[in-house]
């Protein structure tokens, strides 16, 4: 018996042996390998969201807004070559070994500035990164703190004067108005000249619907309705790329003919959960007041009351005759100073493989036209998760509530600002009848711009969400198979209000458009 056991061990042992041995090997040429460090500039302060990729692998991370990062990683035995980047910096790369007896590595980067951008690590139409030297074509990158610093709740208005070759122009006064773009070397006679726009993969609708009647006869031709791109909080950017050129269209169509926006916003980042909070407060004035005529006389007869004249008949007798009158400013009871508050809070952490970012905003923003303002909420969540070596999938949903208080616009009588640019300010616009009724304006009974100010109402309220997902696969070194999908649903609802104006008779008007 004694001898038989013996006999036992020597045969089992070596195999038990063996067998471990075969694990450990296997362990060690997978073994998870640890990747830590801190990014800093040439003045040594941090660089948030630097990225850090270890090349031809498809594994990354990114730096937190202390610029710290940490990456973990299975790892076959090897050298393998470590790439940090940000915008607006050269990029570095670090050679590293992982061996059974090796795998745990730190190092820090000092990223320098990069004057020319030739080195920004910019992402073309196939969500792959490249240098703006390898493309050969313009690519303008601004960053999501030059967007926020700029104190617009309209990411491109917020763009004005920070890309080369772009002519940014504002349509309306409207706290949500209108943003027409057009970037260099590109015009159209009838077709569209804006940009095509596209956030996180998914090309955005950016229409300028109009939903609320505006004109005089109320069929709303020749308004600007808003920009959509008033949707999209600036505080969520994380940076926008700006392509024109044929490169453009060589990469997305004929639609990008006249250029691509590319908007990227904040994405997770390893470590515990970290929350900012961040809250302003804004005012809006009239730039400038317009200068207006006080003189005591006009010429022609009286315009208003018994014996009134047509003033706009111009002939000899009555530019030879004058008319004692008093002049108004009408200025204080259509203009006004505008508050505004902007509050956005976020959180973003994750682990080794999954990160998120979540983020709410409120926007509150009153016009300068009194009874005009903008109210936003928004909401947004970005999920990125790398499953294996050959595999990574993100996702996010960003959905807008915007409510818009407006005042008809244009070249109408409608308009207060007209009060100001085609009614004479001779006209008592204060007085009022016996009832109490404010009165028409002019022998000709024009709008009185008070009761544009105080009775017609005007609201645009959208409802939008904005989700995508996408896959990534690395069957093979150096092969990527990218998959995207999008989707972004528009709901806006517009309604006029007019009520009865006893000086012209009008029965009243109330109208809702639904888009």
């Amino acid at each position: 018996m004694h001898m038989n056991l013996k006999n036992l061990l020597f045969r089992v042992l070596p195999k038990a042996v063996f067998l471990l041995l075969g694990v450990l090997f296997t362990i060690g040429l997978n073994a998870q390998t640890v990747i830590k460090g801190k990014v800093t500039d040439s003045k040594g302060l941090p660089i948030p969201g630097a990225s850090v990729q270890i090349k031809n692998t498809g594994s990354g991370t990114s730096s937190n807004t202390d610029g710290v990062y940490q990456l973990m990683v299975n790892l076959k035995n090897g050298k393998y070559e470590v790439m940090i980047s940000s915008v607006g910096f050269t990029s570095t790369e670090k050679s590293i070994t992982v061996n059974s007896t090796n795998g745990s590595f730190s190092f820090d980067a000092i990223l320098k500035e990069d004057a020319t951008g030739l080195d920004e690590v910019v992402v073309t139409g196939t969500s792959q990164g490249s240098t703006k030297r390898q493309l050969g074509n313009f690519v303008g990158t601004i960053k999501g703190s030059q967007l926020a610093n700029s104190a617009s709740p309209n990411a491109i208005a917020s763009l004005q004067g920070k890309v080369a070759g772009a002519q940014i122009t504002q349509n309306s006064g409207d706290p949500a108005g209108g943003m027409t773009v057009k970037l260099r070397g590109v015009s159209s006679i009838s077709g569209s000249s804006d940009p095509l726009y596209i956030v996180d993969g998914v090309i955005i609708n950016n229409s300028n619907a109009r939903v609320t009647n505006a004109s005089s006869d109320y069929d709303g031709s020749g308004s600007i309705g808003q920009n959509r791109m008033v949707d999209i909080n600036p505080n969520d950017i994380d940076r926008i790329e700006v392509l024109n050129g044929a490169a453009a269209a060589a990469i997305y169509g004929s639609r990008a003919n006249a250029g691509v926006v590319q908007i990227f916003t904040k994405r997770g980042s390893t470590g515990a959960p970290k929350i900012t909070f961040s809250t302003r407060v804004n005012s809006n004035s009239l730039r400038k007041r317009l200068n207006f005529s006080t003189a005591p006389t006009k010429f022609g007869g009286p315009t208003d009351g018994p014996g009134a004249v047509t003033q706009d008949i111009l002939n000899l007798p009555l530019l030879t005759t004058t008319t004692p009158v008093q002049r108004f400013d009408y200025q204080d009871d259509i203009f006004r100073t505008g508050y505004g508050t902007d509050n956005n809070i976020s959180i973003t952490g994750g682990q080794d493989k999954l990160k998120y970012f979540a983020s709410l905003n409120y926007n509150f923003n009153e016009g300068i036209i009194r009874g005009t303002d903008n109210r936003k909420f928004g909401f947004r969540l970005n999920l990125d998760n790398q499953v294996n070596k050959w595999l990574s999938w993100n996702a996010g949903i960003n959905y807008i509530n915007n409510n818009t208080n407006e005042k008809p616009d244009g070249n109408t009588f409608f308009s207060p600002i007209n009060a100001m640019t085609i009614v004479g300010n001779f006209h008592n616009i204060y007085a009022r009848d016996a009832n109490g009724n404010l009165q028409a304006v002019g022998e000709r009974g024009r709008i009185n711009p008070l009761t544009v100010i105080n009775d017609i109402r005007q609201s645009n309220v959208t409802n939008r969400t904005i989700s995508n997902v996408g896959f990534k696969l690395f069957p093979l070194k150096g092969l990527v198979i990218d998959y995207a999908a999008g989707l972004d649903i528009i709901a806006q609802n517009g309604t006029t209000y007019m009520p009865p104006v006893t000086y012209n008779l009008s029965p009243g008007f109330y109208g809702v458009v639904l888009l």
